[in-house]
């Protein structure tokens, strides 16, 4: 489960970006504006904006692996003890995304809960909000060709220039 705690990138600044100054299409805007969200952290591998992340594991594995393609620095385990008390605990999160942790002795062996935070870089904000401000516009103006799907986007103008500054190089 994703959970975005803060966004810069409000309503209104888009709106005001986009040059749209009645409500019909809030909602639009408000789904555009999460989607750039998505779209920015997918296309460089790093958070854009400051959510959290809760993944449910079956058990409590010696390594787990985030499945995230966002760098991690730490994260919280909560795991019910063997007394059916919640416990909430730190951890450490290494630079492949793993948690590697000892087994608490009062671990009653059911699920447990990894709730964690990508790792934000606040000097690359400028370059994401208005990479998104390009996108969202872009969506908009665009709308009713990537409704009908009768035409295949790239990225505005710009945009890929500014994202590759940021983007983690996959191999």
């Amino acid at each position: 489960m994703i959970s975005i705690k803060t966004d810069p990138l409000t309503l209104d600044l888009v709106k005001s970006h986009i040059r749209v100054y009645i409500p019909d299409d809030d909602d639009l805007i408000k789904t555009y504006i999460s989607a750039s969200a998505s779209y920015v952290t997918n296309y460089t591998s790093k958070a854009c904006v400051e959510y959290e992340v809760e993944e449910q594991y079956k058990t409590w594995e010696r390594l787990i692996t985030l499945e995230w393609g966002t760098r991690v620095k730490t994260a919280t385990i909560d795991y019910t003890d063997t007394v059916g008390v919640v416990v909430s605990k730190s951890v450490i999160v290494s630079k492949d995304n793993t948690i590697e942790e000892i087994l608490p002795d009062d671990y009653n062996g059911l699920s447990i809960t990894v709730k964690f935070t990508p790792y934000l870089n606040i000097s690359e904000f400028e370059i994401y909000n208005q990479a998104r401000l390009y996108i969202i516009a872009d969506w908009y103006e665009n709308r009713e060709t990537n409704v009908t799907g009768t035409q295949v986007r790239e990225l505005p103008r710009g945009t890929q220039s500014l994202l590759d500054i940021v983007r983690v190089q996959r191999v």
